[in-house]
């Protein structure tokens, strides 16, 4: 039987060894000039045009031969869902499915009454006309909102406000970066497009620590499998900064995100899927940020998942889709925790170097892995407009040290912007 990734994900090492040690085949889509050699077959597209593609499926393998098709970023989901209601496959998820989980507004609705939500507006915005402003004028600027595009990836377009005025000076570059987007990932669907291209949510920003849930999702039954903690996003640049796990909370806290997860799953009516979950946490309340039908952070969650407790969760999803069933072999044989940092764009430029070569050696011996992405020379955005993730390390850090040292992951996230970070030429 096969699995079809859909571009990707850029490292694919994880997920094809957990698919070939559960007697699977994968055939691996790759979009332009991006190719990575792990895969059984290959499958090189020069657009997204979903008609060839599955034409091109259909010359290399047995549609009843195919699970389904999986992508491991946001901006594939859609086409994921999309040649699976082509193929007339069930699992993971269909196109439909896909885009209710990228409406933003269409998941607001949906949990309305369930204490889930901040407090919301719409927006329509069209470049060049002020109409808009008579739509906000009952809104108090005495707290600060969040700003976002209906459909979106990667926090593309989302911005903290705390004035009227900074949203009067923010909604162009959020428009634009919006258009951009939906050409690039929506323009397979151009009434979708069309019907979102001038909408925008307006959020109430909600304070309070970040987690996220990794689940998986079988016949429409939830198995939480793990919680991580986020570093809290930093205004003004507003990027994600770092994934830790086993999150540090609470056992009551992690139930309660479990719970949250389990309604938001079967009121989306989600049958087969791996599924991430973002969240904040007040002391109080939860709120619901956020939900892709993936492996978080591209496949990385999964990783800091495995260096944490060694349970491999790619192979319980593959074996879920593979035997209809949830086989629970996910036994913890450490207690470490992982960390991953991601490189900060914050004013952006252009790239002058890292400092990689400096690292001390007592940072150098947690770390399991990182990359690069950007080289010298290459101009970074940071939102609304972001370029994308610079890079990234993980770090394992052992039990018998975290255990001893409770400073020590402040002292390496401190450490690992010096590090990781670009450092940009001065003009």
């Amino acid at each position: 039987m096969w699995l079809v990734f859909v571009n990707g994900p850029n490292d694919c090492l994880p997920a094809y060894t957990s698919a070939k040690y559960n007697d699977l085949k994968v055939l691996t889509i790759w979009f332009g000039r991006q190719f990575h050699s792990l895969g059984d077959k290959h499958l090189i597209c020069s657009n997204q045009n979903p008609s060839d593609i599955i034409k091109s499926i259909r010359n290399l393998l047995e549609i009843d031969e195919i699970l389904g098709c999986i992508a491991f970023i946001d901006a594939m989901v859609p086409i994921a869902g999309l040649l699976n209601s082509s193929l007339n496959l069930t699992c993971p998820y269909s196109f439909d499915q896909a885009i209710e989980s990228k409406n933003k507004l269409a998941m607001r609705k949906l949990l309305d009454g369930e204490g889930l939500n901040p407090e919301y507006h719409v927006l329509k915005y069209d470049h060049g006309n002020n109409n808009y402003l008579s739509q906000i004028c009952n809104i108090s600027f005495s707290r600060s909102w969040i700003v976002k595009p209906i459909f979106g990836h990667a926090s593309i377009g989302v911005v903290k406000v705390n004035s009227l005025q900074e949203l009067e000076k923010v909604l162009p570059a959020i428009h634009s970066a919006n258009q951009t987007m939906l050409d690039e990932i929506y323009g397979l669907n151009i009434e979708l497009k069309n019907s979102f291209k001038n909408t925008y949510l307006l959020e109430s920003y909600f304070e309070g620590s970040e987690f996220s849930v990794e689940v998986l999702i079988l016949n429409n039954q939830v198995y939480p499998l793990e919680v991580c903690s986020k570093t809290e996003m930093k205004s003004p640049y507003f990027e994600e900064i770092t994934y830790r796990t086993p999150a540090k909370c609470e056992l009551s806290l992690r139930s309660c995100l479990s719970e949250a997860t389990k309604k938001i799953v079967q009121k989306m009516k989600i049958n087969n899927t791996c599924a991430h979950l973002e969240f904040k946490w007040n002391g109080h309340d939860i709120c619901f940020l956020d939900i892709g039908l993936r492996a978080g952070g591209g496949g990385l969650t999964h990783k800091l998942i495995e260096i944490s407790s060694g349970r491999d969760l790619f192979g319980a999803w593959f074996r879920s889709i593979k035997q209809s069933t949830f086989n629970n072999q996910l036994n913890m044989v450490k207690s470490s925790i992982a960390l991953l940092y991601l490189s900060q764009i914050r004013n952006g430029g252009k790239v002058l170097a890292f400092n990689i070569d400096k690292l001390p050696s007592e940072l150098s011996s947690f770390i399991k892995e990182y990359k690069l992405f950007v080289k010298s020379g290459d101009i970074l955005t940071g939102y609304p407009d972001y370029s994308g993730l610079p890079g990234y390390v993980i770090y394992e850090i052992p039990a018998e040290i975290h255990q001893s040292n409770e400073g020590i992951i402040e002292d390496i996230i401190l450490q690992s912007s010096k590090y990781f970070d670009p450092i940009y030429e001065v003009n």
